[in-house]
């Protein structure tokens, strides 16, 4: 199901609406750790009451993951 949200970051909106899709969720705001590349998502997460680290030039290579545009393969 998709759900359109009418407040982009920084509103929490985002965060809150994927909290409530873990399995076995909702979960508690704070129990989880965002990780974020841009200052709006970072404030987003502090306004869910989430952890939050916040990446600069990050390239998910250097983490063993794939390139932005192969994700979805």
């Amino acid at each position: 199901m998709i759900r359109k949200l009418s407040k982009v970051k920084p509103s929490p909106d985002i965060f809150l609406a994927a909290a409530k899709r873990f399995e076995g969720g909702p979960v508690d705001s704070h129990t989880i750790l965002v990780f974020e590349d841009a200052p709006a998502g970072v404030n987003a997460a502090k306004n869910a009451g989430m952890s939050r680290m916040l990446f600069v030039d990050f390239n998910p290579s250097d983490w063993g993951l794939p390139q932005f545009e192969d994700a979805k393969n």
